[in-house]
């Protein structure tokens, strides 16, 4: 029986310490299926519309039940701060105030021991009166060793103080315990029936970070933007937020970033010998057909994985020479005059970190853009300064500067009496310089 003892304490202890920052965590989406919880212990109903009695920025204090252990960022937890408006956190108190952007700003109460948003934003509930009554409840799942601490927001919505169910959002935060047997100490994110309505949110806080709020080294989050405008992509392909404010987009601008019922966030704790993600950028270089990415190593990456895509693509394109052993990489085999989208992870061998945001150019800013981090080269530059000299009643010299780029098989030109312009088929002159002298011309 000693024996027993001291391996399931050793277990523990091992579990214990993975995921000692919000970044030692994988993360991961995936499709499945929303089951709301059946007599759940409800912690608050809303009964009108507006106010706190609609669930308006109120919050909840509930100690784990004996038996059931969790541990975040390494810690093991007792007790879990619930706030209406989407998320809940860890401190040493109940909360007094709240925050509609938990990943940059804390609420108050005690010492802040780490965050989980599922839908940080402004929010209340459906009352008893509507079809949809909305109420905050938890329960705990599961048997034995292998139990789930799920906190559920039934029929909330982005706050407004209407009663006819036009938005409407349900979700639910699920805490893995120590012991589970397949995801020990995961957070896992669900999402039911999620209606966008008449919303207009954007900027939508959704992922993990640890007490403070810089987004270097404190926050694991991610982002699905109206980006390029039209996106068809829905929040089952988000990308690595650039900071701790954008967030996903849910709003009647766009409809199509939808979310999928039974949409499934998982946040994995990675041991504490895990790498640290990549968050530095140097500048990126391009040729018409390749792009060269290069970054800073994080702590603990010895290999790196590297992805690539055109902005508006959902999915995105393995390089083919994963993994890379330097902090650098050159993408082969891309289209002319194109705009791609790159992302890293970092890796040790064993275990993948998150992938990195998307860089710019420079490296250090945004490539979530329409134009994305760098466009490959054209094959061919234009020409610059077109001007015409020595006209006369039947010739004129054309001349042009020559692009940083000379065109190793010289120049064409076009001469048309008509107001025709020329297309990709049209049959130029060549020049072999940067000037032309055109001497059959009629007044």
């Amino acid at each position: 029986m000693k024996k027993i003892n001291l391996l399931i304490a050793f277990m523990l202890s091992t579990l214990a310490g993975r995921g000692q920052t919000a970044l030692q965590y994988g993360f991961n989406a995936t499709t499945g299926t929303y089951t709301e919880l059946a007599s759940p212990t409800v912690l608050g109903s809303a009964t009108t519309d507006s106010g706190a009695t609609s669930l308006d920025d109120v919050s909840y204090r509930v100690t784990f039940p004996a038996g059931f252990s969790f541990n975040y960022l390494g810690t093991a937890r007792t007790d879990l701060n619930i706030d209406s408006n989407g998320y809940v956190g860890f401190s040493t108190i109940a909360w007094t105030s709240y925050t509609y952007a938990p990943l940059s700003s804390n609420p108050s109460g005690g010492t802040n021991a780490g965050l989980i948003s599922a839908f940080g934003a402004d929010l209340n509930a459906y009352s008893s009166a509507t079809s949809n009554p909305g109420s905050i409840s938890w329960k705990v799942e599961g048997s034995g060793t292998d139990e789930v601490f799920v906190v559920q927001y039934k029929n909330f919505k982005p706050y407004e103080n209407l009663a006819t169910v036009t938005r409407l959002l349900n979700f639910q935060i699920r805490l893995y315990e120590s012991t589970h047997s397949t995801k020990p100490n995961y957070v896992e994110i669900v999402y039911g029936n999620c209606v966008v309505g008449n919303a207009t949110s954007t900027g939508v806080d959704v992922g993990i970070r640890n007490s403070a709020t810089a987004w270097n080294a404190n926050v694991n989050s991610v982002m699905q933007d109206d980006i390029p405008a039209g996106s068809t992509c829905t929040w089952l392909n988000p990308v690595t937020s650039n900071n701790n404010t954008n967030g996903n987009y849910f709003s009647t601008g766009n409809l199509a970033i939808s979310i999928p019922n039974g949409l499934t966030y998982t946040w994995v704790p990675l041991s504490a010998s895990a790498p640290l993600p990549v968050r530095t950028f140097a500048a990126t270089a391009s040729t018409p057909y390749t792009i060269t990415l290069n970054w800073t190593a994080p702590t603990g990456a010895t290999q790196y994985n590297v992805q690539y895509k055109v902005p508006g693509a959902c999915t995105w394109t393995n390089f083919t020479g994963n993994p890379v052993s330097a902090a650098t990489a050159t993408i082969t085999g891309l289209t002319a005059d194109t705009a791609y989208q790159v992302r890293v992870q970092a890796s040790n061998g064993t275990e993948n970190t998150i992938w990195s945001h998307i860089p710019n150019t420079v490296g250090s800013g945004n490539g979530y853009t329409a134009t994305g981090t760098i466009s490959t080269q054209p094959t061919c530059f234009v020409p610059t300064a077109i001007t015409a000299s020595a006209i006369t009643n039947a010739a004129a010299t054309v001349s042009w500067t020559a692009p940083t780029t000379v065109p190793s098989n010289g120049y064409e030109y076009y001469l048309s009496t008509t107001n025709t312009a020329p297309v990709a088929s049209t049959a130029g002159t060549a020049a072999a310089s940067t000037s032309v002298n055109l001497s059959t011309l009629t007044s």
